[in-house]
């Protein structure tokens, strides 16, 4: 073989190996991009997961900070912003605001007698009760120990006088179930009626007026009702 194509050769050989070894970097590379970028992937998939689950824990949060733990209904700091709104939302829309106050009546009596278990079971109970009378756009409302309160919006003095005297019958009515045994519980509601857009009364003046209503029901013989129109 002479020396010229055994240069030709080892050129060719040289060439050969380079091409080789491009080619064998160039499908590393791309044999190792996939990795990385599924390792990206996961990364991005991993701290969007957790931002959900932040955002979802910071919603419950939320919620919880407005619900009263026990009964599962608002507590008093959503009932004060709840009023405040739909306070400003009638005025604007010339429409009514219907409060139901109630308060159980004897219950450190009841407690005394049955424990504190049974007073959590009745203060539910009562709750649920409530609850089971009022639409998506009213309010229940926890706002003390064995005090609730209940918004109704663009209802009638008649109507919520309706609705406030069935509850105070269903509670009358429905066994308080604990430790085997039942026992009952009643409770005195006052209830009031007012249009704020011609109202001089402040928001803080009419829930006044509608508690004074409940010490009188208290003071007149408990488990029943008083009402007023409270417009002026």
């Amino acid at each position: 073989m002479s020396y010229n194509w055994v240069k030709i050769l080892i050129v060719s050989n040289i060439q050969k190996n380079c091409k080789e070894k491009k080619s064998k970097r160039k499908m590393e590379e791309e044999k190792n991009e996939p990795i990385y970028l599924v390792g990206l992937m996961f990364d991005i998939h991993a701290q969007k997961s957790a931002e959900e689950e932040l955002i979802l824990l910071k919603q419950e949060l939320e919620v919880l900070s407005y619900q009263d733990c026990l009964t599962c209904v608002a507590n008093r700091r959503f009932y004060d912003a709840f009023l405040v709104r739909e306070w400003e939302l009638a005025k604007r829309n010339c429409s009514a605001i219907s409060m139901i106050m109630l308060d159980i009546d004897f219950f450190k009596q009841y407690i005394d007698c049955y424990g504190h278990h049974a007073r959590d079971v009745a203060l539910q109970v009562i709750a649920n009760t409530l609850k089971s009378w009022v639409r998506d756009t009213d309010l229940v409302a926890r706002i003390g120990g064995e005090e609730f309160v209940i918004i109704i919006l663009g209802s009638t003095e008649r109507k919520t006088f309706e609705v406030a005297e069935r509850i105070r019958i269903q509670i009358e009515n429905t066994p308080i179930i604990q430790n085997g045994g039942k026992s009952f519980v009643t409770a005195s509601f006052g209830m009031g009626v007012i249009f704020p857009y011609i109202s001089e009364d402040s928001v803080e003046v009419f829930q006044q007026k509608v508690d004074r209503l409940l010490y009188c029901a208290k003071l007149d013989g408990l488990n029943q009702v008083k009402m007023s129109m409270l417009t002026m």
